[in-house]
């Protein structure tokens, strides 16, 4: 199962070649201070709030969608302490790609949401893809290497709607990026 999931999120590398090749990208789970991740927040309201101060201030922003799949046989495999631990790092991974200004939210058990700021056309793709192959590279758990499917997909203002409920419900169509493509 380990191995078909790094197969899976490594567009079918070998082990060994992606534990080679991802040597710089690995986080180890089992070292370091426990993350604190955020409360669950009413994403659309937040997104709502965002968008006033666009219209305001006449700027962009990218909205995205973060699904991780596979957390639930994490889980069962490894334990809930591990299932958490492996949640903290995807979001402190997934902060560390990130602006300060940008926002990030847990928008459920197995989903995030990130709001960048003032960004247009070519950087908000940039950022996107940043913060997807960051979210895939596999993280290391004791001796083994540890790597979960990821879905993300970004809507932009103003070009996919003006609405937190429109921009939040096309980001998560938009989960087309994934980490098998």
């Amino acid at each position: 199962m380990l191995e078909q999931q790094l197969q899976y999120a490594t567009r079918g590398a070998a082990v060994a070649d992606v534990t080679a090749a991802m040597k710089m990208h690995v986080h180890d789970i089992g070292r370091g201070a426990p993350l604190a991740l955020p409360k669950r927040v009413d994403w659309v309201a937040m997104v709502d709030r965002q968008l006033s101060t666009c219209r305001r201030f006449g700027t962009s922003m990218a909205v995205l969608s973060i699904g991780i799949d596979g957390l639930d046989d994490i889980e069962q495999r490894f334990g809930k302490e591990v299932r958490e631990r492996l949640l903290q790092l995807v979001w402190a991974r997934l902060r560390s790609r990130l602006r300060s200004t940008d926002q990030v939210a847990l928008m459920g058990e197995q989903e995030f949401g990130a709001m960048v700021l003032d960004v247009t056309g070519a950087a908000a793709v940039a950022v996107h893809a940043r913060v997807a192959d960051a979210l895939c590279a596999p993280y290391r758990l004791g001796a083994q290497v540890l790597a979960m499917p990821v879905g993300t997909g970004a809507a932009f203002y103003p070009q996919a709607g003006s609405t937190g409920e429109a921009l939040a419900h096309m980001a998560r169509q938009a989960r087309m990026l994934r980490c098998d493509d």
